[in-house]
C-alpha cells in the first residue's frame, strides 16, 4: 500500500460513488475506476460491489478499508509528533462542527487562535449533525469537534466549555410571560400548552440534538405542535418568529446577534432534562498534538 492508493479508496468509499469520488479528487472518473481495478487485481479481491445501483463494499473490503484508514491515522498521528517537536510552531488541526453553530462559535475562536499560532494550518469540516461528527471522529477525518454531551458513541473525551439550556422562541407581539428569568419549568409548559396551541412552529429534525430535546419536551408534557415545517438551521426558525410567523426553538448560546426590527423573545426551558453542556470532543485513543490542546484552550477562554 502507498499514501495514494489509501487516500483513493478511502474517498471512493466515503463517497459511495466513484464519480463523486474522482470529482474530489480531481482525476477522471476512468482513471480511478482502472486504479481501483488494479489495486483490487493486486490484492486479489474486489473491494467493492459494483453490481449494484448503490457502491458498497465487500466483506473483504470492509476488512481492506479498515486497514487503510488505521494506517492512514498512524500516518497522522506521526506527523503530529514530529510537528510538535517544534512547539506550536508549525501543524495541522482539523475542527469539525456543525453548520448551524459555526457561525456562532467560529468567528472569534479562529480569530484569537491564528493571532496565537499563526503558524498553525486550520481545517474546518462541516456537518449536518453531531452523530455526523461523532463518526468523522472515529474516522480520523477531524481531529476534534464542537458537540454537546452526551455523546451518541464511546471512546471521546470531551473538554467542557458552556451550558448550553433549550429556549423557547416566541413572535415579539405574542403575550409572552413577565419576569422571564424566574419562570419554573411548569409556567413555561403551561404557556406552551394554554397559549401556544394554535401557534405554528418551526422544529428541528430528531437526527440533531436540538430536534430530539424539542420532542422529548413536547412528549413530556404531552402537547402536540401544529408543525410549519423542519430544517436544520436555527436562524430560519427564529427570523420567522421574529416577523410573528410562528414559534420555535434554540439553545442558549445560539441566539443570533443580529438587529431585528423586533427581536424574538427568547424563554429558557428551566430544567436539567434540557440543558447540555456544550464540549470539545476527541477520540480518547488517539494522539492530541499540542496544537490541539492549544486550540482547545483558546477556545474554552472564550467562555470564560
Amino acid at each position: 500500500m502507498n499514501l495514494r492508493e489509501l487516500e483513493y479508496m478511502t474517498t471512493v468509499e466515503r463517497c459511495g460513488s466513484v464519480s463523486k469520488a474522482a470529482d474530489l479528487l480531481h482525476i477522471s472518473q476512468p482513471s480511478l475506476s482502472q486504479f481501483i481495478q488494479k489495486v483490487e487485481r493486486v490484492i486479489g479481491y474486489e473491494v467493492f460491489d459494483r453490481y449494484h445501483k448503490t457502491l458498497s463494499l465487500t466483506v473483504a473490503g470492509a476488512e481492506y478499508i479498515n486497514t487503510c484508514y488505521e494506517i492512514l491515522q498512524l500516518r497522522k498521528e506521526l506527523d503530529k509528533k514530529i510537528d510538535d517537536i517544534s512547539g506550536i510552531k508549525r501543524g495541522r488541526i482539523v475542527v469539525g462542527v456543525t453548520s448551524h453553530r459555526s457561525p456562532y462559535l467560529l468567528p472569534d475562536i479562529l480569530f484569537n487562535f491564528q493571532k496565537k499560532y499563526p503558524g498553525i494550518n486550520l481545517d474546518i469540516i462541516e456537518k449536518l449533525s453531531t452523530d455526523a461528527l461523532e463518526e468523522a471522529a472515529l474516522r480520523g477525518e477531524v481531529d476534534l469537534f464542537f458537540t454537546t454531551a452526551p455523546l451518541k458513541n464511546r471512546g471521546f473525551m470531551t473538554e467542557y466549555l458552556s451550558d448550553d439550556v433549550l429556549s423557547l422562541v416566541v413572535p415579539p407581539d405574542n403575550t409572552a410571560p413577565k419576569n422571564i428569568k424566574e419562570l419554573t419549568f411548569d409556567d413555561v409548559t403551561d404557556y406552551i400548552c394554554c397559549s401556544l396551541n394554535s401557534m405554528k412552529f418551526i422544529l428541528s429534525p430528531r437526527t440533531m440534538k436540538l430536534g430530539r430535546l424539542i420532542h422529548k419536551l413536547f412528549e413530556r408534557i404531552n402537547f402536540e405542535p401544529l408543525v410549519f415545517f423542519e430544517t436544520y438551521n436555527m436562524d430560519t426558525g427564529i427570523v420567522m418568529a421574529s416577523k410573528g410567523l410562528c414559534a420555535s426553538f434554540t439553545f442558549s448560546t445560539l441566539k443570533p446577534q443580529k438587529n431585528y426590527e423586533k427581536a424574538p423573545v427568547y424563554i429558557p426551558i428551566a430544567d436539567k432534562d434540557f440543558t447540555v453542556s456544550l464540549v470539545i470532543a476527541f477520540p480518547e485513543q488517539r494522539y492530541l498534538s499540542k496544537a490541539a490542546s492549544a486550540f482547545i484552550q483558546v477556545s474554552k477562554e472564550m467562555f470564560e
